[in-house]
């Protein structure tokens, strides 16, 4: 059960469907809403106030318009000013939130470069969940692609997906590949099956201690790198959420978020959970 969600906007229209998406996740799970904005700490004082302000009102109209009461007991709007980065994750921490919900990234790159990417800051140094909000949320997920590597990163992906859809499709997605196969001839061909039955062997474990029924859920493994095989997933299954599990920040462990989850997010086909073990 999810029951406390943070969600931060920027305000626009990225940020207004975070804000939808987040209010339907409330609704459905009957949890406690904080939305966040952040105003940037270098603007004078009187500008920061005004902006501050003007902040709260326009929140309160996207709010109005998204169907939300005025009197909003589930509610709670949060002005901060600072680091925009820094504040989704302190006021995530602090709340003991069970999910953090942002808009996906500006499409402009070079506004990326100056100003840094603030998905991929949250995801690589916060400790919560993060759903990224690409598309309109005109009803609740429905079709869910899991990528694994059967490791304590997608084991938590998957139990938090399962919660987060208890009536969705899952197909479960598992890339392998074989080392030097290009360069060993000697390697046979049935060598390539063999891998691929235990490491479905594998999955099919890891299946079973999760609380998705067996009709709604199928395994994929494919032989290949793991973001080409993600990315040809997507266009065969056309889920409207992807999760992934992360490693964290730095090194070995930001070396799946690098090559994986970041560049998905930097142009997203769906929505993306990303989920960090610990």
């Amino acid at each position: 059960m999810i029951e406390r969600i943070l969600v931060a906007t920027d305000l626009t229209a990225r940020g207004e469907r975070a804000l939808a998406r987040a209010l339907r996740l409330r609704r459905r799970f009957d949890a406690q809403l904080t939305i966040l904005h952040v105003v940037e700490d270098e603007l004078p004082e009187p500008l920061g106030g005004r902006r501050a302000e003007e902040a709260r009102q326009l929140i309160d109209r996207q709010l109005h318009g998204l169907g939300e009461p005025a009197d909003r007991q589930a509610t709670a709007v949060e002005i901060a000013v600072g680091a925009d980065y820094a504040l989704i994750i302190q006021r995530a921490d602090a709340l003991g939130a069970g999910l953090t919900v942002l808009g996906s990234q500006r499409a402009t790159p070079w506004r990326d470069r100056f100003l840094g990417r603030t998905v991929e800051r949250v995801l690589r140094h916060g400790s919560t969940p993060v759903l990224t909000v690409k598309d309109e949320p005109l009803a609740d997920y429905a079709r869910v692609l899991v990528a694994v590597d059967l490791s304590a990163y997608s084991r938590r992906a998957l139990e938090l997906a399962a919660r987060l859809v208890p009536d969705g499709a899952f197909v479960v997605l598992h890339a392998y590949d074989l080392p030097f196969a290009d360069l060993v001839p000697a390697i046979r061909p049935g060598q390539a099956e063999l891998l691929q039955s235990e490491i479905g062997a594998q999955v099919q474990a890891l299946l079973r201690e999760l609380p998705i029924a067996p009709d709604r859920v199928r395994s994929e493994i494919r032989l290949g790198g793991a973001l080409p095989v993600v990315e040809a997933a997507l266009d065969d299954f056309g889920p409207d959420l992807l999760v992934v599990g992360t490693h964290g920040r730095t090194g070995v462990a930001h070396a799946l978020l690098g090559s994986v989850a970041e560049r998905l997010l930097r142009r997203p086909q769906c929505d993306v959970l990303a989920v960090r073990a610990w």
